[in-house]
């Protein structure tokens, strides 16, 4: 046990600099380590950063639907909701496992590949437009927009797949964050 102990003490000492080494938080407090060193150390994780990206952009998601709520009349605000729900179903229902096969490098990309994931989305957003005709009291113009958000953000979602599976995880980030992003700078200038 004693020198399963002094081993520890070894690694503790040779990591105790090194803010991302495994262990416990006492070699950092030990040190007396500044926040800045803290974050800078911790930001070279992917996965932080991939969760602060997203965490942002829901963020900015709730900010603009707070800021729509309350500069719009709650009937308009009803619409935008009803809207909004509707094409985040199609975006995600749209390239009917495209995104997947990218996303598992189960094909390479080809153009037949992007037109598969086109015709889909075009397909997906036509039945919802469809379907939000006959159950709500949309006008042409949100049904339109129905159609055009669908089948732009199912092609969306298969470009993600895409840089997902090449490994361009900021990139894709960046992408996906841009919906919401979108939405606050509307939701500021309505």
């Amino acid at each position: 046990i004693s020198a399963v102990r002094k081993k520890e003490s070894t690694l503790r000492q040779k990591n105790r600099g090194n803010l991302s080494a495994p262990g416990d938080l006492s070699v950092v407090s030990g040190l007396g380590a500044s926040a800045a060193k803290l974050i800078r150390s911790a930001w070279g994780s992917m996965a932080l950063r991939a969760a602060a990206a997203l965490g942002l952009g829901g963020v900015a998601l709730a900010v603009g639907n707070l800021i729509l709520a309350r500069v719009l009349a709650p009937a308009e605000f009803a619409q935008f909701a009803l809207l909004y729900a509707i094409v985040q179903v199609g975006i995600n229902i749209g390239p009917i496992g495209v995104d997947v096969a990218l996303t598992r490098r189960l094909i390479t990309p080809h153009v037949g590949l992007r037109q598969q994931a086109l015709f889909t989305s075009f397909g997906v957003a036509v039945v919802l437009v469809v379907m939000s005709a006959l159950l709500y009291p949309l006008s042409i113009g949100l049904l339109a927009t129905i159609l055009i958000s669908v089948t732009g953000g199912g092609l969306e979602i298969a470009a993600l797949a895409y840089y997902r599976s090449r490994e361009r995880v900021g990139f894709s980030l960046v992408l996906s964050s841009c919906a919401n992003a979108s939405l606050l700078l509307a939701a500021f200038l309505a």
